[in-house]
């Protein structure tokens, strides 16, 4: 060393310079050669992993994945999600490691998605997914207590969850909840905020932390994130709402929650689901607003911002609206369509569950409208239009609940609930002949899909199976059965509903066999289960005059595995006379035949108008 020293000591200044150069390429060059002789930098390999599945190359993913073709995961090609971010996760000991694939999500859309990850000889290889969106796993969230804070200039929200844990089985070491990527976890701790720290790891939508060996327990996350969306999340300077993956949850499954929300401005107040249990005004002006919600649901929001609110109370009933401008006509149109709509459904369904309903109006990126059971938020141009079809979801999500990771049978209900009212209120076009642009407008996208897995509302294919074949289906049952026993089958799905339990339409199916004493598995299966709609044409129709006055004879064929259906049949005579039929089909062909007393000028095949027929008789 000694000598080492002595010699750089007689160098030159410039001398010197040099040699740190050359020593300093060497050292960077050291670990370059290992490294090519060993696995390639796990790094570049997620990006090229990322790129892949952003491109929806099938062929660069398997490459890059170590994968056959064949094992190439089917959600790449099935996603709605534009863009994804693929992030290494290990476990708090690194001994384990998971490629995530993470993006923000609107509500009731995607979810992320994470795979294990195996160092082989062949280089890095993608595992089988794990933790599926739709896995509720070992481990159970029973209630949060969540507390918002909102700031519009920096379009940042601030949030902290006590969220309450129960194992289902045997505790594990460790445990992963989702969280939307908009949000970075400061810290988790034992119980609440002075509570002991607890080893975590986020990556995406993912965050994996410790847990205790006690059968319930309870973990304080603390997180924040810049949240500025278009169709869901949004902070601005007059309003905000978050509705989309922003509190921790597994597999999207009920629980209850308390919302403590602390408004920016003397001018916002705010709202969240449930029972409205203490508001606070504090010195600057601002208050603290605290909301409890004793139901077991699968979807949170909370809506901040300056509003104009009128309010109405009906036995006993708080009803109020939110608007964004001073309308008082407009918030009692409102109103009244409020009390009339919820009237009815706690006539027809059952008792409303909450003392307040609010229809607030947002002006945000928010193009769509939200139940949240107590309240709902309505976009641009979706107000007073969809206010019965959010009321219904207090009952079709809320009271009887659903993910939406499986499928929407809710709204489905939704929709037939709004139709339901309207039938009862004001004139209603029939089924016949006014669905035919709708059913031709969404004939590919139910080709599509089956009602028993659309779920992604961002997919308008599915959207479209979701909300307008199941409002349809669901009617076709109700002229099965008839509306009295179908009535009777809503009201026994909400009495024997385990609160907490998310279902799925099977539980709807084992209801209407118990309340008709019948077994309808067949009407499920090829409604629920099937894809597209029944393909029926009118063939061989000839029309006669005879002594009697006219006959017309035909058959109804269908295309395709044949459906088993209840089809009204009406024959238009040319004096306006409608002349009725009820056709029970369950074979590819059917004949029928119609008599009258004057010429007969078309025949409508509920739900579609098949044919007209301007022919003279033969």
């Amino acid at each position: 060393m000694i000598g080492i020293e002595r010699s750089i000591t007689a160098l030159s200044r410039s001398v010197l310079i040099r040699f740190l150069l050359c020593l300093s390429v060497v050292v960077l060059l050291v670990p370059c050669r290992a490294q090519k002789d060993g696995l390639e930098p796990l790094p570049r390999w997620i990006a090229s992993l990322t790129l892949a599945v952003n491109r929806k190359d099938r062929a660069e993913f398997a490459r890059v994945a170590n994968l056959p073709v064949e094992q190439v995961p089917a959600w790449i090609f099935e996603t709605t999600t534009p863009s994804w971010q693929g992030t290494l996760l290990p476990s708090p000991d690194s001994t384990t490691r998971w490629i995530a694939f993470s993006a923000w999500h609107t509500l009731e859309s995607d979810g992320d998605h994470l795979h294990s990850l195996f160092e082989t000889e062949a280089g890095y290889k993608l595992g089988a997914e794990t933790e599926k969106e739709t896995d509720t796993g070992n481990l159970k969230i029973t209630h949060h207590a969540l507390n918002v804070a909102f700031q519009p200039a920096r379009k940042l929200a601030k949030i902290s969850d006590s969220v309450q844990f129960g194992w289902n089985e045997k505790p594990t070491k460790t445990a992963i909840v989702r969280l939307s990527n908009n949000f970075q976890v400061k810290g988790v701790r034992e119980n609440d905020a002075k509570g002991k720290p607890v080893p975590f790891r986020q990556s995406g939508g993912f965050v994996l932390f410790e847990t205790p060996p006690e059968a319930e327990f309870t973990a304080y996350f603390e997180y924040e994130g810049v949240v500025n969306h278009r169709g869901g999340d949004y902070i601005q300077d007059t309003e905000a709402t978050l509705n989309s993956y922003w509190y921790p949850h597994i597999a999207r499954q009920p629980a209850t929650a308390t919302t403590t929300v602390r408004t920016p401005s003397p001018a916002w107040t705010a709202l969240g689901v449930g029972e409205l249990e203490k508001e606070t005004r504090h010195p600057d002006g601002t208050r603290t607003l605290i909301f409890r919600n004793d139901i077991p649901v699968c979807f949170y929001t909370v809506t901040a911002g300056k509003y104009f609110v009128t309010s109405r109370t009906v036995n006993g009933k708080q009803f109020h609206t939110y608007l964004r401008d001073d309308n008082s006509a407009l918030a009692e149109k409102h109103l009244d369509l409020l009390e009339k709509s919820l009237g009815y459904f706690e006539q027809t369904f059952g008792e409303f569950p909450y003392s307040r309903y609010a229809i607030v109006d947002l002006r945000g990126a928010f193009s769509g409208a939200l139940e949240s059971y107590s309240f709902a938020t309505f976009g641009p141009g979706m107000l007073p239009g969809t206010i019965v079809h959010e009321i219904a979801h207090t009952w079709w999500g809320g009271l009887v609940t659903c993910t939406y990771t499986r499928s929407m049978w809710n709204e489905s209900f939704a929709e037939y609930s709004d139709t339901l009212f309207q039938r009862e209120t004001s004139a209603v076009a029939p089924l016949s002949g006014s669905r035919i642009p709708e059913l031709r407008r969404n004939a590919l996208a139910y080709q599509t899909f089956s009602m028993s897995t659309a779920h992604d509302t961002s997919d308008g294919r599915q959207a479209s199976v979701g909300y307008g074949k199941g409002n349809l289906v669901l009617r076709v049952l109700e002229e099965e059965i008839g509306k009295e026993k179908m009535l009777a089958s809503i009201r026994g799905f909400l009495s024997n509903h385990a609160r907490g339990n998310p279902v799925e339409w099977n539980a709807f199916e084992k209801i209407v066999n118990k309340t008709t004493g019948k077994d309808y598995r067949w009407f499920f299966a090829q409604w629920m289960e099937r894809r597209g709609m029944p393909a029926l044409s009118l063939q061989n129709i000839r029309t006669q005059k005879r002594n009697i006055g006219y006959i017309l004879e035909g058959e109804i064929v269908q295309s395709g595995t044949p459906y088993r259906l209840t089809l009204p049949l009406r024959a238009v005579t040319s004096n306006g006379k409608n002349l009725d039929q009820t056709l029970i089909l369950d074979k590819p062909r059917m004949a029928f035949r119609v008599q009258s007393d004057a010429p007969i000028t078309s025949v409508v095949l509920d739900p579609c108008l098949l044919y007209t027929s301007d022919a003279a008789d033969e």
